[in-house]
């Protein structure tokens, strides 16, 4: 049992954090409420201290970079559709119920992944949700209605 410096009341050890060879003098809630006061009163500070730590651990960051991606996989796609395409989840939603889920060119599934938003790469306009093969098919002939439709005339 040891007693908080910060609140007063008397504690189990499991309730402060472990230093070299004793405890801090604060338990951890009242460490975690000074360390949040001084990160807010003192942010430049904080700032630089985390990319130093940052920067002198750099497998720590990728570990738990690597952690965090893998446990928010549809969070994080989320958050590069709202980012690379302006789209919300919510928006996205609505566009799959849509399409019944099927790629606006072919109509299949896309294997068990998600559909790819296709877009105009000079108006940055949202088309639909493609397969990636037909997403890739539109890339291979640069979005071309001219190419596309002399290679429609080639296969018929």
């Amino acid at each position: 049992m040891r007693k908080c410096t910060q609140c007063n009341e008397i504690k189990s050890l499991s309730e402060f954090y472990k230093k070299k060879d004793s405890f801090t003098s604060r338990c951890k809630k009242c460490s975690n409420i000074a360390s949040k006061a001084w990160q807010i009163a003192h942010p430049i500070q904080f700032k630089a201290g985390v990319k130093k730590w940052k920067d002198n651990n750099p497998d720590k960051v990728r570990a738990m970079r690597e952690t965090w991606l893998a446990a928010n996989i549809d969070r994080n796609k989320a958050r590069q559709r709202e980012y690379k395409y302006g789209i919300t989840q919510t928006e996205f939603n609505k566009m799959m119920g849509e399409q019944n889920g099927l790629c606006k060119i072919c109509g299949m599934i896309n294997d068990g992944k998600a559909l790819t938003i296709d877009h105009c790469h000079k108006t940055n306009r949202i088309r639909g949700l493609l397969c990636s093969q037909c997403n890739r098919g539109l890339g291979i002939f640069k979005d071309n209605a001219i190419l596309l439709l002399i290679a429609s005339h080639y296969v018929s």
